[in-house]
């Protein structure tokens, strides 16, 4: 009786990625990048918590995730204080839009003007971590096995 349970995969089938997906994100959200032509920014993935599956139903795959990260950030100009910070996104999840996400830039203890600090909250946005991730999102979808 149990063979015709689940014929043709009707109900579903469930396969975990997250011994792929949680590396994935590290390497990919561990870089440095010139933001201007003399800020330099270096950015480590700290902490990635979370799980990564698809999930074939009525022969139709949908892939899901659910992550938090923590990613550690220096940003350097010739001449000026080093400030460190670090970003959070939590949750970052397959319901929501990218742009939805919670997103919290900190800056640590700095001796950088004031104006300095604003200026690396400012550089420290969605525009240098988001297309990170949707590299990520785009493998995950092709990603089978």
């Amino acid at each position: 009786m149990t063979e015709h349970h689940n014929i043709g995969n009707w109900h579903w089938t469930e396969r975990d990625f997250s011994d792929w997906a949680t590396p994935k994100l590290k390497e990919l959200l561990t870089f440095t990048q010139n933001l201007t032509e003399s800020v330099e920014i270096e950015v480590t993935a700290a902490d990635v918590k979370g799980e990564a599956f698809k999930y074939i139903r009525k022969n139709k795959v949908h892939s899901s995730y659910d992550y938090k990260c923590k990613l550690e950030f220096k940003l350097k100009e010739p001449g000026c204080d080093l400030i460190e910070g670090s970003i959070h996104i939590e949750p970052f999840v397959d319901d929501e839009n990218m742009e939805e996400w919670e997103w919290e830039v900190k800056i640590k203890k700095s001796n950088a003007a004031a104006d300095k600090i604003k200026q690396a909250k400012d550089l420290v946005n969605k525009g240098i971590i988001l297309p990170r991730i949707q590299v990520f999102l785009d493998e995950y979808e092709k990603k089978m096995d």
